[in-house]
């Protein structure tokens, strides 16, 4: 479902996660989540960002209305020039949102109000509860962890994706900032986009530069510092970490 979306499902249920009250709306969804990883005056816009944009919508109260209002009649086709593609309609706009919402509903994670149009997070899976970590003490834990200042160019990658989790202990496992990498925003959108770069789920290192790949010899490198900020100390910790959510007989690590 991951590949459906664009690489986007991860992130979703990471926005999710830091939100509070903890939903996504049609309207959020189409006004925020869909530029993650786009460029905004010389930036790439990160989770942190949207979740910043998400908050100060909120915040308008019922003035948010009158927003959604001035983008519905703005994003009408007789407004633009150009093909099919060029002339924005809101309304197609929002019957693709809810289509999406339709397919996350499908998935385990996720439910899907239609009556609220929003989109939550499931109290249960089969009768037994499951509760993520907020997404901020996870990233303090990786802060204090790795000893790194946040940086508004980086953001926190997941090395195993949720959706590879088999059972409700797996999914528990992967929501730990030992799974976590801090990673610039632009490799970021490449792990999210590309299809190959989202597969590589194992870390390994090259001195200090971070290596990740997709267990079929096709690798990613992260150059330390430039790519990636972490504690060099904590390499062993990460790359055993990780070996134990994919199951892989601890071997050493590349130097």
């Amino acid at each position: 479902m991951d590949f459906v979306f664009d690489g986007v499902v991860q992130d979703v249920l990471d926005i999710l996660n830091t939100l509070e009250p903890q939903y996504i709306s049609v309207s959020e969804m189409m006004f925020f989540i869909t530029y993650l990883g786009k460029e905004y005056q010389g930036s790439i816009l990160t989770k942190d960002k949207i979740v910043e944009f998400i908050n100060e919508f909120r915040s308008l109260k019922a003035r948010a209305k009158v927003v959604e209002d001035v983008v519905s009649e703005f994003c009408l086709p007789e407004n633009f020039v150009g093909n099919k593609t060029d002339k924005r309609d809101f309304h197609n706009w929002k019957n693709e949102t809810q289509s999406m919402f339709n397919s996350f509903d499908l998935m385990s994670l996720f439910e899907y109000d239609t009556a609220k149009q929003r989109l939550l997070l499931k109290a249960s899976i089969n009768g037994e509860n499951i509760t993520f970590k907020r997404s901020n003490l996870i990233k303090s834990e990786y802060f204090k962890q790795h000893e790194v200042q946040k940086d508004v160019r980086f953001e926190l990658h997941h090395i195993v994706p949720f959706y590879y989790a088999k059972d409700i202990d797996a999914l528990k496992a992967i929501d730990n900032w030992q799974n976590l990498i801090y990673i610039d925003a632009n490799s970021h959108k490449i792990f999210s986009l590309d299809k190959s770069a989202k597969k590589a789920i194992r870390l390994n290192f090259k001195d200090l530069d971070a290596v990740l790949d997709n267990l079929i010899g096709d690798e990613i490198v992260l150059k330390y510092m430039d790519n990636i900020k972490y504690k060099a100390e904590l390499q062993q910790r990460l790359v055993r970490y990780n070996q134990n959510l994919l199951g892989i007989k601890q071997t050493k690590m590349i130097h």
